[in-house]
């Protein structure tokens, strides 16, 4: 069953790619080298994936490159479903909240993976076949992070986003993880939201190797794709106006909402900001497929669908 599920992510990308699949595989090959040499503890995991689904390890690494074709600008293509996070730290409350917007025809194949190890484990969401790390999770040592992708004008061949990102699930601070982001060069851009018992951090990975980070104590962040808190994170020339306009409305509709819940407690406040519906590009849409909190003063992760709660489980070890 589980290698059955961890096949369809090759056989989705086949659909999406369609008669340019096999291309694209012969294209990201001389990419594994360099992905097995900078990332020796993602590629184990990938490579343990490889073997119990049974798939031609080129097939499957192309699979996890997706990213390098997903993200560049497509003539006609609608600004809608990607992530937004929210994190806030203060007066007692550390907490991420975290929409997952991808395709729809995914949202069966969404996973959530735990994996526990002596004196340590990981929780988060992934797809079959994907290494964990490029949507959301959170750890024992008190870590939790969001992802959510950057459409940008250009495009690069650096790392896939799956194999830059998996050490997110092992780091032990949000300063531990963006020492590593630093040593990586992505073949496209995203951005990435770090949260622990100290501080909140930021940072944006752009495929030319600009690196932009922002960290902060206290308060609250917003990000929404391509914008950070308070405008653009990065240059706007980077950005297709019509997704820095989607951005900037929905950065709008969370700021607004921040305000009316300010007296409110941590998981209402999230649960609300992550199920909201109003506006020209809300927040929960067709494509969300899941919202997720993790509460620091916890270490507990509570996963939301259409209906409301699903599910809390423990992403630390109490």
């Amino acid at each position: 069953d589980i290698a059955r599920h961890i096949g369809l992510v090759a056989r989705t990308a086949r659909q999406r790619f369609g008669a340019s699949w096999p291309a694209f595989v012969r294209c990201v090959a001389p990419l594994q080298r360099t992905a097995r040499r900078q990332t020796p503890q993602a590629w184990a995991f990938f490579d343990g994936i490889a073997r119990g689904s049974r798939i031609a390890g080129r097939e499957l690494f192309a699979a996890n490159s997706y990213d390098l074709w997903d993200h560049r600008p497509a003539p006609g293509r609608r600004p809608e479903g990607r992530c937004t996070d929210v994190l806030c730290r203060g007066r007692g409350q550390a907490w991420l909240a975290h929409a997952e917007d991808w395709d729809p025809a995914w949202r069966e194949n969404l996973m959530l993976l735990t994996v526990r190890l002596p004196r340590f484990q990981f929780s988060g969401l992934t797809f079959p076949g994907e290494l964990p790390g490029y949507a959301t999770g959170g750890n024992s040592h008190g870590v939790a992070y969001g992802c959510n992708s950057l459409t940008v004008r250009g495009e690069g061949m650096g790392l896939p986003l799956p194999f830059a990102l998996f050490h997110l699930n092992l780091a032990r601070s949000a300063n531990d993880a963006l020492r590593q982001l630093e040593r990586r060069r992505t073949g496209s851009s995203v951005n990435v939201n770090l949260l622990d018992r100290r501080e909140i951090a930021s940072s944006e990975l752009l495929f030319d190797g600009r690196r932009y980070h922002r960290r902060t104590r206290r308060g609250t962040l917003a990000h929404t794709n391509h914008c950070l808190t308070d405008g653009p994170f990065t240059g706007q020339d980077l950005f297709t106006a019509a997704y820095l306009r989607y951005s900037t409305d929905r950065l709008a509709r969370v700021h607004t909402l921040l305000r009316r819940l300010r007296a409110r407690n941590s998981e209402f406040a999230a649960r609300q900001i992550l199920a909201d519906t109003a506006g020209h590009h809300p927040i929960y849409n067709r494509r969300t497929l899941a919202r997720v909190t993790y509460d620091l003063s916890t270490l507990r992760m509570i996963v939301y669908d259409r209906g409301g709660q699903v599910m809390s489980i423990p992403f630390g070890l109490r």
